[in-house]
């Protein structure tokens, strides 16, 4: 009997083609995103050109919304500001040298369209990471940022195409 049971699931699986696919909470005539340049209010300059490097890529990867480099060709900006950066100690050597670190990024998100002037999205982003500065495997505070940047523009793409 139990045999039987499980023949008869796997036989109802193999028709049923379970499947996920992701969807879209922009209008229909949505396609088209304009990068606006990043704003930064941390004391983080150097992030706001490889920030916005990494987004337009990840954006391009995705393929649901084409990134284009002027806004009159665009149906919707969006608008990101780098809000918070904090790098902070978390565990110490025995000399009393910085062994571990975290840094935290937050990025507020904020999509505009253009057809209607209404704003989309409005909404703010937070992660954080740590890294070793003395012990296997090193890490420098760059990787880390990159690293951040590349996770926090995942979840932009993904946020801004599937909802908040």
């Amino acid at each position: 009997m139990k045999k039987r049971l499980i023949l008869f699931f796997l036989v109802c699986a193999s028709f049923s083609r379970c499947t996920w696919t992701p969807r879209t909470v922009l209008p229909d005539n949505f396609r088209v995103i304009y990068l606006n340049k990043f704003s930064n209010e941390t004391l983080q300059p150097e992030l706001v050109d490889l920030f916005t490097v990494i987004l337009s890529e990840k954006f391009e990867m995705d393929g649901r919304l084409t990134v284009t480099q002027h806004v009159s060709k665009a149906n919707g900006v969006l608008f990101c500001t780098i809000t918070k950066y904090k790098k902070m100690p978390i565990s110490y050597t025995y000399a009393g040298e910085v062994d571990t670190s975290a840094v935290t990024m937050g990025i507020k998100v904020q999509l505009r369209d253009i057809k209607t002037g209404s704003w989309l999205h409005d909404n703010y982003l937070e992660e954080t990471m740590q890294f070793n500065l003395k012990s296997e495997p090193i890490e420098t505070e760059i990787d880390v940022q990159k690293k951040l940047m590349d996770s926090l523009s995942n979840k932009i793409v993904s946020k801004v195409i599937e909802g908040w």
